[in-house]
């Protein structure tokens, strides 16, 4: 039976939570962490001068891999690691301190095998290294003088179904951008772009497609294009050649803000594409035509990319 509503989205995260209010907060990561686990994070500084922020990653036997501490009175960011009770030394990242009272940022933290990045608002902020193996980080803990509107830690292979394919390691922004699905596109596989959108935008595409350019293709399963001048976002489909002008689909409401991260998720089910924007669903689109025949996708117009993965969710019994 295809999931339905947003029961999908579900499985792309551990955990994942909105409007959070009661600090301080803690949430395990069943089996620890791996290489590859993000912790994203959207929060709001209070709008005192005081106000703070406090992540802890915590190991075992109350170990703490990482602390990221803003304080915006101090205008300061200091990262530290306590190892058996002991705490290391202050490290602060250099340049300009990012955050300031009263506002919003979105802050994601990439655990690899040999060190945690943190990211705010899609720039790379800080690196810092740690000397553990990655599945001794068992939970993690927030604190501080903010409204946390969504937390959510997502896991190369989230309940042990979800196997993340990597559709381009090195991501350039050169548009227009191809990347091709190294199997073909399949039933329930779910396609995630993480990116933000133009300062002035006018529009961009996402397209499912059967040839490496996107121009010669015959096969256009799916067309994602918002037109930000007129307000609307249309969805549509090429079939031998042609466009399916009277099957568009149009949505008079584009869920993508100037100068904003975002993410989009596709999946890929019997009937239709399921579409998602920041974990809510946002419309589906009923196949015009197959979807077998995808096996590239090209991105163009007025965004960034960071990120583009490929998620095949197996069936359960």
């Amino acid at each position: 039976m295809d999931d339905t509503g947003e029961s999908w989205l579900k499985k792309l995260s551990l955990y994942h939570q909105r409007n959070i209010t009661k600090f301080p907060l803690f949430v395990d990561i069943p089996n620890g962490a791996a290489p590859g686990y993000q912790l994203y994070f959207h929060i709001k500084f209070a709008q005192y001068v005081s106000a703070s922020l406090v992540v802890d990653l915590l190991s075992v036997f109350d170990d703490i891999v990482l602390r990221f501490n803003p304080i915006l009175e101090k205008s300061l960011t200091l990262l530290n690691r306590r190892y058996k009770g002991k705490w290391g030394r202050d490290l602060r990242p250099p340049g300009i301190f990012p955050f300031q009272k009263g506002f919003d940022y979105k802050l994601v933290f990439q655990i690899l095998s040999d060190k945690i990045i943190v990211f705010i608002n899609h720039q790379r902020y800080v690196e810092f290294e740690h000397f553990v193996d990655v599945s001794s980080i068992i939970s993690v803990s927030v604190d501080g003088h903010i409204n946390l509107m969504e937390f959510r830690i997502d896991s190369p292979d989230a309940y042990g179904t979800t196997n993340i394919t990597p559709i381009s390691s090195q991501i350039n922004n050169v548009f227009p951008f191809v990347s091709a699905f190294e199997n073909g596109l399949k039933i329930s596989d779910i396609v995630v772009i993480n990116g933000v959108v133009n300062s002035s935008p006018i529009w961009f595409t996402i397209s499912f497609h059967n040839e490496r350019l996107e121009s010669d293709s015959e096969h256009i399963p799916l067309c994602l294009n918002p037109r930000f001048e007129a307000g609307i976002l249309i969805i549509r489909s090429k079939a031998f050649g042609k466009w399916l002008s009277s099957m568009e689909q149009v949505e008079n409401y584009i869920p993508f803000f100037p100068s904003k991260l975002f993410e989009i998720s596709i999946r890929c089910d019997q009937k239709q594409f399921q579409i998602a924007v920041d974990g809510t669903n946002f419309c589906n689109y009923v196949h015009r035509t197959g979807v077998q025949s995808c096996h590239f996708i090209t991105v163009r117009g007025d965004i960034k990319i960071d990120n583009l993965r490929m998620r095949s969710i197996s069936k359960q019994n």
